[in-house]
């Protein structure tokens, strides 16, 4: 049974093989092998461009095949097979833009029975057209001349060009301008066109510049002499030129050349004028002007080769070139100034001499050269430099000894000196050029400032020099000389430029001087010798010079002994005093015949302590302190020693601001103290029937006269809290009235 579908396609092939008809669009032919071909699509088309294949379907049975390509630009990718395939096919790309392009190939049964094939047509768009040029601008001189361009397109194109200047040939992709010769002054320019299909292609084109013909002359300008001439110049042309001149004086051959390398003669007829003339030729291309030559052609005339001529102030020559085309004379001269020729003709040097300007101002004057008759001359100016001259300083200061100073003086001239007074000399008194003039005074034995000049003359200039000198002078530092008791040495400045001495009365045998006498300045030393006395003493010291003489009083001290304290007083307990202290110059003693004192002696101080006095009487001491080491006289200072009896009382008044009861104010409080028995010291530091009042304080409330206040303070029985602050157990009390608000005595 499987094979039953096979029979049946056999079957019908044979009925249509035996037929006389078949459709061609299916392939079939009658044969006795049933065969069967059919490909799809049968047509194809590209863009002229195109990069990838079309793919064509071949189906077959029983039939081989192969492929009939004529076409160049196709490309398929099988040539032939036997079953069914797909075929790829691609054309290459299309550069022609002029039209598009077709073609067919066959796909054919491969058998000798069956002769049948089937064409597929291909088609391919024409190109995008393009024109390329290879410049947009070209440029060309002003000359008749060539240029190329070249041109690729892939389209058919026409170019255009609508200068009657420029001419256009071709040959192949390559293109050749004609230019004619540009004899106008200005550029001139035009576009080549490109169109396709009428249409102008404006992003192609070239836009063609010519130059103007160029002439150039070897000469800018020319100068001719007096006297006829004539000069070639060269002309370079890149078209043809003519050249022309409006002045009857000149002439020009010849008058017209080609383009290239040529040359004119110019000439000039003689100029019998002192005035210098002036006339142009003219080089033209076409009917423009191009180049104007002007043309120069001296007068009769008489030239220098300088205007002015500069000298210094020393006499000088220097040389005058004259340049002249007639004869001349020297006219005017300057009197201080010498020539060594007055006429001559043509081109001559004149040789100028000037003398010695011995001033410091500039001259001036003129050199005239000429030709009588004529107007023709030359003015030469001559200037001359003043003579320098200077002298920088304009005082000297000297002291009062003979003394020499130097100034320099700076000029190129002659100068002399002289002085105003016979004191002051100079040396040299005269001298050329750069100088030092050396200045001397002679000693000033016055005590008085002297003053002078140095007068310097050089031509019509001076310099005046003042001449200060100082005199003589003496000067002490100190008018009084004061020394203590032990002598010693004190110094007395002496400031002077003088001689001097200096002395004391014979009668004073306790100074002594050293320096006696000087010429200059000193420190003078005065000693004076131990005073061992009571008494102060004086006594003077001479200073002689300049004909004065100044004294100076020297004093000396006596000795002096002074005690701190003028007594010691000492509760019946007993104890030792506060320091006292000793003040003197010199050597002391401390003597005293109280069993009960003691003196402890500490350096220039010393303590006395006094033995408890036991008994109902108070006792008084005495302690002597007296100097030792006198000469003359005796010195002693005693100090009262008293000592309370047991129980004894004293009266202490005027405290005033003496807030601390130590007699360092006064005030108008009084403080009684009684019943301390043994506390000496009032500190209760020891059990006493203590009774302490304070009255009368007035405005002083807290004994520091702050405020206003009648305080009365009364305070008893302290114990131990002998600092009346509380701060310990006490049965005492303490009372405060009439404070007003002022209730911590503060106020």
């Amino acid at each position: 049974m499987k094979h039953i579908g096979l029979y049946i396609l056999l079957v019908c092939t044979v009925f249509a093989g035996c037929s006389d008809k078949y459709s061609s669009d299916f392939g079939l032919k009658p044969t006795l092998t049933p065969r069967y071909l059919r490909v799809s699509p049968t047509s194809l088309s590209f863009s002229a461009n195109q990069a990838s294949s079309q793919s064509v379907g071949i189906e077959t049975m029983e039939t081989p095949w192969k492929v009939d390509n004529a076409i160049e630009w196709v490309t398929i990718s099988a040539a032939n097979g036997q079953s069914n395939s797909n075929i790829n096919v691609s054309a290459t790309e299309n550069k022609d833009a002029n039209a598009a392009r077709t073609g067919i190939f066959y796909i054919k049964a491969d058998v000798s029975d069956w002769n049948y094939e089937k064409g597929i047509s291909v088609s391919q768009a024409a190109a995008t057209p393009y024109i390329n040029v290879s410049q947009s601008n070209i440029t060309l001189k002003g000359t008749a001349c060539t240029s190329t361009f070249d041109v690729t397109s892939n389209c058919s194109y026409i170019v255009t060009n609508d200068a009657d200047w420029l001419t256009i040939s071709q040959k192949g992709n390559s293109f050749i301008l004609n230019a004619t010769a540009n004899e106008t002054s200005q550029y001139r320019t035009t576009t080549i066109l490109f169109s396709y299909n009428g249409i102008d292609q404006t992003s192609n084109k070239i836009v063609v510049t010519q130059a103007p013909a160029s002439i150039n002359a070897s000469a800018e300008t020319l100068t001719f002499e007096n006297t006829a001439g004539e000069v070639k110049v060269e002309i370079t042309s890149e078209s043809k030129w003519t050249a022309s001149t409006s002045y009857s004086w000149i002439n020009v051959t010849p008058n017209s050349g080609e383009a290239g390398t040529s040359s004119i003669t110019i000439s000039v007829s003689p100029n019998t004028s002192v005035d210098e003339r002036t006339g142009y030729v003219i080089l033209s291309i076409g009917s423009e002007e191009r180049i104007q030559i002007p043309i120069k052609q001296r007068g009769i005339y008489i030239e220098t080769d300088k205007s002015q001529y500069d000298f210094e102030a020393s006499s000088e020559t220097q040389t005058i070139q004259v340049n002249s085309n007639t004869s001349w004379q020297v006219s005017s001269v300057p009197s201080w100034v010498k020539v060594d020729k007055t006429s001559g003709t043509g081109n001559s040097a004149i040789k100028v001499t000037v003398e010695d300007n011995p001033n410091t101002t500039e001259r001036n004057g003129e050199i005239v050269v000429s030709q009588p008759g004529l107007s023709a001359m030359a003015t030469v100016k001559v200037h001359q430099k003043g003579k320098t001259f200077d002298v920088a300083v304009t005082t000297l200061t000297f002291n009062d000894k003979e003394e020499s100073q130097t100034i320099t003086i700076a000029t190129d001239g002659t100068w002399r000196a002289f002085s105003s007074a016979d004191w002051i000399k100079v040396s040299p008194e005269t001298a050329t050029g750069n100088s030092t003039l050396t200045i001397t005074v002679q000693e000033n034995s016055t005590d008085g400032e002297r003053s002078g000049s140095v007068n310097i003359l050089m031509g019509d200039a001076s310099a005046t020099v003042a001449i200060v000198q100082k005199g003589k002078y003496f000067t002490i530092d100190n008018s009084l000389l004061d020394f203590t008791s032990k002598g010693g040495e004190l110094k007395v400045t002496l400031t002077t430029n003088a001689p001097w001495s200096a002395r004391k009365d014979d009668t004073v045998n306790w100074l002594s001087i050293s320096p006696t006498n000087g010429t200059d300045n000193a420190n003078v030393k005065v000693t004076a010798s131990d005073n061992a006395s009571v008494n102060k003493r004086s006594a003077n010291v001479y200073f002689d010079a300049l004909g004065r003489s100044v004294n100076i009083l020297v004093s000396q001290k006596a000795r002096y002994l002074t005690v701190d304290a003028n007594e010691l007083l000492f509760y019946s307990k007993g104890g030792t005093s506060n320091v006292v202290t000793i003040s003197t110059d010199g050597t002391y003693s401390i003597n005293c015949s109280d069993n009960w004192l003691t003196i402890s002696r500490n350096g220039d101080s010393f303590t006395v302590t006094a033995s408890e006095n036991g008994t109902k009487d108070a006792r008084i001491g005495k302690i002597t302190i007296s100097l030792t080491d006198l000469k003359e006289g005796s010195y002693s200072v005693t100090l009262t020693v008293t000592q309370l009896n047991y129980g004894g009382t004293f009266l202490r008044k005027d405290f005033e601001e003496d807030k601390d009861y130590d007699s360092n104010g006064s005030s108008t409080g009084s403080l009684t103290i009684t019943g301390y028995g043994s506390d000496t010291n009032y500190d209760t530091s020891s059990q006493s029937g203590t009774k302490l009042s304070v009255v009368g304080f007035k405005s002083d409330t807290s004994w520091d006269s702050s405020t206003n206040s009648s305080a009365k303070v009364t305070i008893t029985g302290f114990k131990s809290d002998h600092s009346l602050d509380s701060k310990a157990n006490t049965s005492g009390t303490m009372q405060k009235n009439d404070f007003s608000s002022d209730s911590n005595w503060n106020y």
